[in-house]
């Protein structure tokens, strides 16, 4: 009775298991392909001094369905984000820099790893005007 009960147990834990890696699949359809597959985009965020960048967002949108995808750097600069084949137009952002490229175009092919880097650049800005005493400029 004790080995009846046990063998049941691990049949209903298989079960489980075998149910949740389905589910999954099912509900991140493009994110479970991407990765299963090995279909995606992976590069390097650095500073103009070669400086790693983290939390850099990589978005990559399909240029035939308008999906987009989207990853972030990790603390070693690097990223991964795993795709359906397709054709992808590919930027980098973070607030106040600007990447040295954008990306239009890139095929990604069942299977495919391309590999697009991004160097990041602080926007700095100019301040012009006038300093006034009320009514007449301050040289």
């Amino acid at each position: 009775m004790l080995r009846q009960c046990s063998m049941d147990m691990r049949k209903i834990s298989v079960l489980l298991l075998a149910l949740s890696f389905v589910l999954c699949a099912v509900y991140m359809p493009g994110q479970a392909e991407g990765a299963v597959l090995g279909t995606s985009i992976l590069g390097t965020i650095v500073s103009e001094n070669g400086t790693v960048f983290s939390g850099v967002q990589i978005e990559a949108v399909n240029a035939t369905t308008s999906r987009t995808f989207t990853a972030f750097s990790g603390v070693d600069g690097n990223y991964s984000l795993p795709l359906d084949p397709g054709l992808y137009n590919v930027i980098a952002i973070l607030p106040n820099h600007t990447a040295n490229v954008s990306y239009a175009g890139v095929l990604v092919t069942l299977g495919q790893e391309v590999h697009l880097n991004f160097t990041m650049s602080e926007v700095l800005c100019t301040l012009t005007g006038y300093v006034t005493n009320g009514t007449h400029p301050v040289y």
